[in-house]
């Protein structure tokens, strides 16, 4: 909320003070400075003034500042962008904050004489020339050859005009009251629970200052997280970049909206697809199959991941690892100390330019496939080398003799478009040991049938036991140990046929960063280096890394002159021209040409390049000491290439000129410190500089330490959630420069109409907007647990009677007594909520049920919560000193990254607390006495995953839920990157805060549970639904679902799940990957299951359930598709489809006329299934 802002609006809040001693003086060579003593209980400063202008009242100004920290004793603000000379006016007005009051002084008037002071910030002068370096992507697929100079431009004087007027001012109700001031509970939670900190031994935190865990506890789910994990560290996503950091720096890549909806980036997964009855390779993909959307491979291998190696990577020369120094919901700032200074990254979701203030150290820029353009000559980076994520299907290999012709035929799952790509190898049982080459097919042996699914080898010459395999090239080999375990048939020269059996399931393909095969396929350590001397020779050494036993048998190499390079080349066996020393294999061959291309296929295991060996192999020019190298990711890839005429461009701009130097882009510069920003400007013509100055508006200007705001307005029935991103303005280009900060699809769904205005378009497809601050507002979600009374009564009498009944089928399945201390903290949670939701339906219903439940609800409540201490140890809950939490070890043994669900490390816990919490908030809310006996407790578990301020010593803000994107992520310290795939489990936490708040009648706790549910509420309506206004913001296959399964960061949108469904295939695991969108059915799923989303739903539900009315049933495997769909699946399908109509709705109650809760998935019931039908609540 700015300043001014309050003092205009709440004209109590604020006394009217004397100019208490401020001062205006000049600053050499230009600008002003004000300084306001301090004084006791001074937070904050807010100036505004107006130069050769009146100030009209209480106006905003020319320049309005908000001044957070003071320097030494006074509150100071440095302004050396505006030209101020003697004689001038400068009229303004200041508020300072003291004890929570508003001291206004206004009315003010300073007219500058000649004195002068030296400005006492780091040094920027407006006429210092700014060094732009502008580097582009290369378009061809030749191997670079190291690394090029980089000269920077320098731009001319910077632009004048009139200072940034900011924002519109934040208007926000009255009874919006901040909820992040102040916290929940101040009660210690060792004093109850031990404390432990056992997972230090797994997961310790790195990259963070020795100083920061002891004065406040580390979040779990913020964007660099990733990077402070000791194992399995993962990416961070800026937005728009994604983002790692090393010792050598931090590297970006940056990335565009239309990869999110881009059918090129869509990688099928068909492992649960339904396959064709007697032909498993024929998989029904109408039926439904799993996929992947990745959005993280660079634009040149968009079916990779991001790996650090893409981009740009900004660093200084010999540091050490960064050290997180600060952090807040929206940032985090590090820092890397060097050699001879510093370079500080104040990391910024939603940075469109990137800031980097380099203190007495010389910035290093390492392009990654990218070329200077300002010189004129194209110079190649370094090019990295990245795995992609393909997927070329399952094989299944078979062999039939007719005389002496061997036929082997091979079924795959995907169409085979290339016959080069598949190569054979057979021979008799007796000389297969020596002599079992694979050779390539080709038109005389090979041909493909069926639409490409089938490949038939023809081999003559056959005879008695014949041994036989086959090597999709990059893809798969059938038989996995081929040569020691081939596939066989036995030949007869009768003419009478004899067949092999069928190898089934050997060989997937790939699906998302990983091979699915039988053996192990670690190799993306393999790589080479080539060179070529004046003879034309090629030297290839190849590295098999840790694989020393594979055979000279086993790796090809095709190596032809660069014009006759076909298509495909052929491949050969090694034979002489290898020779083996360890675990290298040297390949020598004399050439009659100077310029090569060659690529290695090791057969079975990888191919380089990888994928595009055929139009993209590996090249190399003869005698000019050329080296190819190839790094540990040991596949060629071009990163960054986006076509062969269009290229995407990087724009570095610096506060002061920079010259570069080789070998890398070290850049030396005259002063320091100095500020540099990169940022992508976009694709364009190769050698175009059209879109260099896109961003120049906005350059110099950078958020600090921005920080979020939330409150609920029960007036107006909203949520409010504001980003104060806190612009630093001192080293803006001009006086005009404006912050510019990306929005996601949500932000500008839920920001407040003055806002609009200052969207505008950007290169990345994402809309931006310009100012210090944005402003959402949402819907207040309903607080209590219980039955809307309002819905019930619509509700006709048979209607009533159906729900009784179904209450009394539910409350004879009721073993929470007995199941309470017997299973993992997500199971009880779930049975506890379940309980308790259908005690409150009893209550509702005026039935007796209830009085037993309760008593089972309290009695699990009390053993969790430690007043029964009678749990085996692993399930007592404890305090992680490590990272800051509630802790529970899940395991007798050592604590393990998958115990309890990952709950030891902090994945989770919003699903298995939050179930909980809504248990308490109805039983709290019906016994009050026992609740204010145990508040304590009870509020450990609510600020273990909804605390919302970062004053609270115990807990980190809110653990799961990411502020900027407005949904919460399920993982916490695992290895791995973030993903969620439940969002309805997330809602159903936040749902049981705000009950519990109620239940408390606690206002605070309340709205911070109904404001972390709008939140997420908007974002699961806007990133896991299908709906009319963001149809085209998914892939089709999305599109078509209806429904996302999960949303990863690197694949962001993910149709499948973590665990298996009942049965596990296509089309009844439609209903699985709905219901977990759907479960639990509370008083609040109204509010995302709708009819506007059951339309989007009807087909994956409708075919899921009633799989049979499917066109392709009746071709399906028998033994598939004769499995049902579990009871408990098909009650949330339905149930979601009821909103749709009046038939769909009947369908669903009829379903459940039978049906009790041990029908159904845990964590519901029939009668509250049949509510939410009836009553939608």
């Amino acid at each position: 909320m700015k300043l001014s802002h309050i003092v205009s609006t709440i004209a109590c809040w604020f006394v009217t003070a004397s100019a208490q001693n401020a001062e205006f003086s000049l600053l050499q060579p230009q600008g002003l400075k004000f300084s306001l003593p301090d004084q006791p209980g001074i937070s904050v400063v807010g100036l505004h003034y107006n130069i050769n202008q009146p100030m009209n009242g209480l106006e905003h100004g020319q320049v309005g500042v908000d001044i957070n920290t003071k320097t030494g004793n006074a509150w100071v603000h440095e302004n050396p962008k505006v030209a101020v000379k003697p004689g001038d006016t400068v009229n303004y007005w200041y508020i300072s904050i003291q004890n929570g009051i508003g001291n206004l002084v206004q009315d003010q008037t300073w007219t500058p004489s000649g004195n002068t002071v030296t400005p006492t910030g780091r040094p920027t002068t407006t006429n210092t020339p700014t060094g732009r370096t502008t580097i582009e992507s290369t378009t061809s697929g030749n191997t670079p050859t190291g690394r090029t100079t980089i000269e920077s431009t320098t731009s001319g004087n910077t632009p004048t005009g009139s200072t940034p007027t900011g924002s519109p001012d934040t208007v926000l109700p009255r009874d919006c009251v901040p909820l992040e001031n102040g916290v929940l509970d101040q009660f210690d939670p060792m004093s109850v629970f031990q404390p432990n900190s056992e997972i230090g031994t797994k997961q310790p935190p790195v990259k963070v200052r020795p100083d920061i865990r002891p004065n406040r506890p580390l979040p779990t789910q913020a964007f660099f997280t990733s990077q402070l994990k000791s194992t399995g560290a993962g990416p961070m996503v800026l937005w728009p970049y994604f983002a790692s950091m090393d010792n050598e720096g931090i590297t970006y890549d940056a990335f565009e909206f239309r990869r999110f909806m881009d059918p090129e980036r869509t990688i099928l997964a068909d492992q649960q697809s339904m396959s064709e009855d007697g032909k498993p390779w024929n998989r029904l993909f109408d039926l439904g199959t799993n996929f992947f959307q990745k959005v993280s491979g660079p634009d040149g291998n968009p079916l990779s991941g991001f790996y650090g190696k893409s981009g740009v990577k900004v660093g200084i020369e010999g540091s050490a690892e960064p050290e997180l120094g600060d952090f807040g919901d929206l940032y985090g700032n590090f820092k890397f100390t060097g050699s001879t200074g510093t370079l500080e990254v104040p990391l910024v979701r939603g940075s469109i330019l990137l800031t980097h203030i380099f203190d007495n150290a010389n910035p290093v820029i390492t392009p990654f496939c990218l070329d200077n353009i300002n010189g004129g000559d194209s110079q190649n980076f370094y090019c990295p080398l990245n795995p992609a994520a393909t997927n070329g299907g399952s094989g299944y290999l078979s062999g039939e003799c007719t005389g002496s012709t061997l036929t082997i035929t091979l079924h795959n799952t995907r169409p085979i478009t290339d016959i080069s790509l598949i190569q054979w190898a057979a021979n008799t049982a007796s000389q297969y040991g020596s002599s079992h080459a694979m050779h390539n097919c080709d038109e005389s042996h090979c041909r493909l049938l069926e639409n490409g699914q089938r490949l038939d080898i023809t081999v003559p010459n056959a005879h008695g036991t014949m041994y036989f395999a086959i090597n999709y090239i990059a893809n798969y080999v059938i038989p996995g140990d081929w040569i020691n375990k081939p596939q066989e048939v036995t030949c007869t020269t009768s003419g009478k046929r004899e067949s092999s059996g069928m190898e089934s399931d050997l060989a997937e393909g790939r699906v998302g960063n990983q091979a699915i095969r039988r053996e192990k396929r670690g190799v993306t350590d393999i790589g080479l280096n080539a060179t070529c001397d004046a003879s034309n020779t090629i030297k290839i050494a190849l590295n098999l890394a840790d694989y020393s036993n594979i055979k000279s048998e086993k790796i090809q190499y095709a190596v032809e002159h660069a014009n006759n390079w076909g298509n495909p080349p052929p491949m050969r066996n090694c034979g002489s021209m290898c020779t083996i020393s360890g675990n290298v294999v040297t390949i020598r061959k004399q050439m009659n040409s100077n310029h090569l291309k060659f690529a290695i296929n090791v057969i079975g295991h990888i191919v380089l390049p990888f994928q595009n060996w055929i139009s993209q192999p590996l090249e190399i020019t003869c005698g000019i000491g050329q080296v190819v190298r190839y790094g540990s990711s040991g596949l060629e890839i071009d990163n960054e290439n986006v076509g062969t005429t269009t290229t995407k461009k990087t724009t570095s701009t610096t506060t002061q000129a920079v010259t570069s130097q080789p070998p890398e882009t070290q850049g030396t510069t005259s002063h320091q410190p100095i500020t540099q920003q990169p940022t992508t400007t976009g694709a364009g013509r190769r050698g175009s500089h059209e879109n260099d100055t896109v961003f120049d508006e906005h350059f110099g200007v950078y958020s600090s330490t921005p920080k979020t705001s939330f409150c609920a307005s029960e007036s107006t029935g909203k949520a409010y959630l504001t980003f104060k991103w806190n612009p630093n303005y001192q080293d803006a280009q001009s006086a005009t420069s404006r912050l510019l900060m990306l929005t996601m699809p949500h932000h500008v769904n839920s920001m407040t109409t003055k806002y609009l205005s200052n969207l505008k378009n950007t290169v990345f497809g994402f809309k931006a907007m310009t100012g210090s601050e944005l402003l959402l507002e949402m819907k207040l979600p309903r607080a209590s647990m219980e039955p809307d009374p309002t819905a019930v009564a619509t509700l006709t009498q048979q209607q009533r009677q159906e729900i009784i009944a179904a209450i009394d089928r539910d409350a004879q399945t009721n073993n929470l007594d007995w199941f309470c201390s017997r299973a993992d903290s997500y199971g009880v949670g779930k049975a506890i909520s379940f309980v308790a939701r259908l005690a409150s339906i009893s209550r509702t219903f005026n039935t007796q049920h209830y009085t037993v439940l309760d008593e089972s609800v309290r009695n699990c409540l009390e053993k969790w919560l430690r007043i029964q201490d009678v749990l085996d140890d692993m399930w007592k809950f404890k305090y992680d000193t490590v990272w800051g939490g509630l802790f529970l070890k899940a395991t007798r043994g050592e604590v393990q990254f998958g115990a309890g669900f990952g709950f030891p490390f902090y994945n989770d816990h919003h699903f298995h607390l939050g179930y909980f919490i809504y248990a308490a908030g109805y039983y709290v809310k019906h016994y009050p006495d026992w609740g204010s006996e145990h508040r304590h407790k009870l509020y450990l578990w609510a600020r273990d995953v909804a605390n919302p301020t970062h004053t609270d010593p115990y807990f980190p803000v809110v653990r799961h839920m990411d502020m900027y994107t407005g949904f919460s992520w399920a993982s916490g310290i695992v290895p791995g990157s973030r993903q969620e795939e439940s969002a309805s489990e997330s809602l159903n936490c936040y749902h049981g805060v705000a009950a519990l708040g109620e239940a408390f009648n606690d206002k605070k706790l309340q709205h911070v549970g109904q404001t972390m549910l709008a939140m997420e509420l908007t974002s699961v309506r806007e990133y896991w639904q299908v709906r009319a206004h963001n149809r085209d913001h998914f892939p089709p296959l999305i599109q078509d679902t209806g429904v996302c399964g999960q949303i990863t960061e690197d694949s962001f949108y993910v149709y499948t799940l973590n665990w298996p469904c009942e049965p596990n295939v296509f089309p009844m695991r439609h209903a699985c990957l709905v219901g977990i969108q759907v479960i639990p059915i509370t008083a609040v799923s109204k509010y995302w299951v709708d009819q506007e989303w059951a339309a989007s739903i009807k087909h994956s539900c409708e075919s899921a359930v009633h799989f049979n009315r499917e066109s392709e049933y009746s071709i399906a495997d028998k033994q598939q598709r004769d499995r049902k769909l579990a009871a408990g699946w098909a009650a949330f399908c339905l149930a979601a489809l009821s909103p749709l109509d009046a038939s769909h709705k009947t369908e669903a109650a009829n379903f459940l006329q039978d049906k009790n809760a041990r029908d159904l998935v845990g964590g519901t019931g029939a009668a509250s299934t049949l509510l939410f039908i009836y009553a939608s609540t």
